[in-house]
């Protein structure tokens, strides 16, 4: 999206040119952060379960998340990292689309 300031002088029909364009780039950007966040979750799943089944691991889910991938839980997480109210609810209200 152009800087507005460039288009000063512009009329508002060309204005809400730039405003539907925008608006169209933000909600594709909302749709990939959906799929990645959604596939992260996966991960999330995945490494958990990996981790509960390596029995040479003596370390807790938290600081290993932590150590090794820079990722921090949530306080009110579930045991495999992700948001512990309605599982995906709030994801989904996040991403209101257009």
């Amino acid at each position: 999206m152009s800087a507005p300031e460039a288009f000063e002088n512009s009329t508002l029909n060309e204005i809400k040119c730039h405003l539907a364009n925008g608006n169209k780039k933000l909600n594709m950007k909302k749709v990939e952060m959906l799929q990645s966040s959604l596939n992260y979750g996966k991960w999330l799943t995945l490494a958990y379960r990996k981790f509960q089944s390596d029995a040479k691991l003596d370390d807790e889910w938290a600081r290993w998340l932590f150590i090794y991938t820079g990722t921090r839980m949530w306080a009110n997480a579930q045991p495999d990292g992700r948001p512990a109210e309605h599982r995906w609810r709030p994801l989904f209200n996040a991403a209101k689309f257009g």
